[in-house]
């Protein structure tokens, strides 16, 4: 039966409908290399071989490349909220979601990769934050938040609701960060220039690390903390402009950089993580840089970022950390034959890219000597 006039133009409608839908979709999940980033931007430059690339920045929700937005703003004609970041301070990767906490308006967000979105972690009733400052994650995805204004560490599940909390004022002075390692938690607590070393299951305090000085194993206002698969335990020790590294029953081995303007050298250490292969990764918010470290010998290896607002510089850095899960989802911005390792995410406080994204590598046909 021939369908009448008014059924035919409903027909047209949803196949125009139909049509946009597929459109947009299509368009948005093409992502292209940055406008004024043509050609990628490697560390150390040439004529040195590149072992890292700056791949892309993200500043919202909007960098993810989400297309419903603008298929929301033609059928309702408003457009969906937008998370945008404003201070992200801290971060930590797992296999297809990057956690941040953002500072600015004490929330943590989490980066769903697969669906380009950006979403809060819905942190109410027991498991509300207050002043949120460093985050980790353990191998089964949970997420620990050091909370200054509560004094504890909350922890929430893989899928965001609240599991438990450690501590509390009469443990812990200002917990500015976390990490796990194996069976025990380890929390920077900035006000009493210690790190306690819990048991994972029961809350425990088992001991401390450090106290209030500048000889080896003493801090002067910690800030960050890091692990290695030995279990050993790294420490930004901030005003002492230098990272101690401690192994797993606390005793101090070795020490990184001290105040100074040379390489290899620190003014405002901040952030800090360690590869599987054993390079410890540490961030300057006065050089505005990365510096990495042989994490056994302590040489200095490499450099990157720099200050400016140009793809790959920092602005303030403050958070870092390894993805060994992620990589493929920014495969389209790597260079010619540069072949991705691991991901590192960095944090910026200030300038138009908040959140910087690494690939650590190497050329598959090295290139050649001049």
């Amino acid at each position: 039966m021939p369908l009448c006039p008014e059924e035919r133009d409903v027909k047209k409608t949803l196949l125009s409908l139909l049509l946009l839908m597929a459109a947009l979709t299509g368009c948005a999940s093409q992502r292209t290399r940055p406008a004024g980033n043509p050609e990628p931007v490697y560390y150390p430059p040439a004529p040195s071989q590149p072992r890292l690339q700056y791949l892309y920045s993200i500043n919202s929700e909007k960098d993810l490349g989400k297309a419903e937005s603008a298929l929301h703003q033609f059928i309702f004609g408003v457009l969906p909220p937008e998370h945008v970041v404003g201070y992200a301070y801290s971060i930590a990767a797992g296999p297809g979601k990057i956690y941040f906490v953002d500072r600015s308006t004490n929330r943590l967000l989490a980066i769903n990769l697969a669906e380009k979105r950006m979403d809060e972690v819905q942190s109410r009733g027991r498991g509300a934050l207050q002043n949120p400052s460093g985050i980790c994650l353990d191998p089964r995805g949970n997420v620990y938040v050091a909370d200054m204004g509560r004094k504890q560490v909350v922890v929430f599940g893989p899928d965001g609701s609240y599991s438990r909390e450690y501590g509390g004022p009469d443990i812990m002075g200002k917990p500015v960060d976390a990490a796990v390692s194996m069976d025990r938690l380890y929390v920077c607590d900035y006000d009493k220039n210690r790190v306690l070393v819990m048991d994972l299951a029961s809350g425990k305090v088992l001991r401390t690390v450090g106290e209030l000085g500048s000889d080896p194993g003493r801090f002067y206002k910690p800030t960050h903390l890091a692990t290695d698969a030995e279990g050993n335990l790294y420490v930004n020790d901030s005003f002492n402009s230098r990272v101690q590294k401690f192994d797993s029953e606390g005793k101090q081995v070795q020490s990184f950089g001290k105040i100074g303007d040379l390489p290899g050298n620190f003014v405002r250490p901040k952030g800090i993580a360690v590869s599987r292969e054993g390079q410890l990764y540490a961030l300057d918010a006065a050089f505005e840089n990365a510096q990495i470290f042989d994490a056994n010998t302590g040489q200095l290896l490499l450099d990157f970022g720099g200050p400016g607002t140009g793809p790959g510089n920092m602005y303030l850095p403050s958070g870092i950390c390894l993805d060994y899960d992620n990589a493929e989802y920014f495969s389209g911005f790597f260079g010619p034959n540069f072949r991705v390792r691991y991901l590192v995410w960095v944090t910026n406080r200030f300038g138009d890219n908040k959140i910087n994204i690494y690939g650590f590598g190497d050329l598959a046909e090295p290139v050649a000597a001049r």
